[in-house]
Formats: C-alpha cells, sequence, structure tokens
C-alpha cells in the first residue's frame, strides 16, 4: 500500500459480509434491535476488514485483529502502520484506511426531518451558526450537516470519542475547508457528496509537513 488514502463506500443492502466477521462481532451484532441496525453494523464492520485486505492482501479478511483505543475508537492489532475509521448510517456505509497517520470519516444522510437550528444552538460554533442562518431554510440542514460530519471525522481521527464540545470546534468552509483552531496547518480535510441527501467527510492529521495526501474513493 502506498501513501495514498483509501475510502470505500456501500450500501446496507451489499451482499453479506457476515462470513469475515468475528464471533465477538457477530454476538456484537445480534444485540441490535433493529435488522437495519443489525444489517448496517455487519456491512460496515465487513467492508472494513476486506479494505484492510485490499490494502494488505496477505492477510484474509477474516484474520484482522481489533482493539480499542483509550475513548472506544477501533484500531488494528499489532499493526502500527494502517490506521482506518468506519461510518454507518441506515442508508450509507463507509471505511477509510491511511497508512502512517490518523484518519477520521463521518457520514450522515440530509433529509431527515431534523430540527437543525436547535442543534445548532449546541454543536455549531458562533462563526457556524452565523454562517448556516444565513441561507434560506431549504439550504440550512445540508450546511449543518457539512459543519456536523466535520466534526465528527476531526474527533475520530483524533480519537477522542465525545470527550470533546463540537462548538469548540470551529470550521470555515470558505476557500476550501480550514479548521479554525490550528489554521490547517496539521489537518486535511475532504469532504464530498457520495449519494444523493448524503454527505461524507474525511479528516486526515498530516502534519502539514508531507504535503497533502492522494484520496482515492471506490464504490462497491
Amino acid at each position: 500500500m502506498d501513501d495514498d488514502v483509501h475510502v470505500w463506500v456501500a450500501d446496507p443492502g451489499d451482499p453479506p459480509f457476515l462470513p469475515v466477521l468475528s464471533p465477538e462481532e457477530q454476538a456484537r451484532m445480534r444485540r441490535f434491535h433493529l435488522a437495519r441496525d443489525r444489517r448496517s453494523y455487519e456491512v460496515a464492520h465487513g467492508l472494513a476488514r476486506r479494505a484492510l485486505s485490499w490494502c494488505r492482501p496477505s492477510v484474509p479478511p477474516g484474520a484482522w485483529r481489533f482493539e480499542e483505543g483509550r475513548y472506544g475508537k477501533p484500531e488494528v492489532e499489532g499493526d502500527d502502520e494502517l490506521r482506518f475509521s468506519l461510518s454507518h448510517t441506515s442508508r450509507l456505509v463507509a471505511v477509510a484506511v491511511a497508512r502512517r497517520i490518523d484518519c477520521g470519516l463521518d457520514v450522515e444522510t440530509t433529509d431527515r426531518t431534523t430540527d437543525v437550528v436547535r442543534l445548532a444552538r449546541r454543536a455549531l460554533a458562533p462563526t457556524e451558526r452565523a454562517a448556516m442562518m444565513a441561507l434560506p431554510p431549504p439550504d440550512r440542514p445540508a450546511c449543518f450537516f457539512r459543519f456536523w460530519t466535520l466534526k465528527e471525522a476531526y474527533v475520530k481521527a483524533r480519537g477522542l470519542g465525545m470527550t470533546v464540545e463540537f462548538d469548540q470546534i470551529p470550521f470555515e468552509l470558505r476557500a476550501g475547508i480550514r479548521l479554525g483552531t490550528d489554521g490547517g496547518r496539521a489537518w486535511q480535510f475532504a469532504q464530498w457528496n457520495p449519494r444523493p441527501d448524503s454527505v461524507a467527510a474525511l479528516a486526515l492529521r498530516t502534519g502539514g509537513a508531507g504535503g497533502e495526501r492522494r484520496i482515492i474513493l471506490h464504490d462497491t
């Protein structure tokens, strides 16, 4: 695997991934009450295994072992080189794999019924709320979820779980994506629409020294 960052997107209705899941993952999957949640979990974790094996073909998908970081972030056990991040909704699953840098990925559907004005009071920084509220009401949900997915991806990449207040992570979307707290020097961000009415965000801790990583999008 080179230094490119690879991202896979799948539909929860894709073919079964159950055979490559570990017994622990299968047991955790069965604890979900709703069938759609079980299916999203299955595809996300199965896709992560197949993505890692695509990057390192010598390891079969079912052979990967994982451990949790301090705040629950999944990491490859016994491998200091490969890093990955996964995200899933009821309609979309995505996995990112990077080499030697921390990565975080988040996907969200943007057409569900959500009071984004209320959520923005708690989740967005003042400059972000102002940018969202300056838009016509029909355009505000898409703007909110752009900010939200960037924050989720950033927090995932840092491995901090939900210990960070989202309104303390200000992003700027003019002339590219910039994290207001570090001027964009240590981080690379990308954002795109993998499906209609959905948005994805990727955060990469590049350190600012090695230049931007190329991001390659795969589809199942």
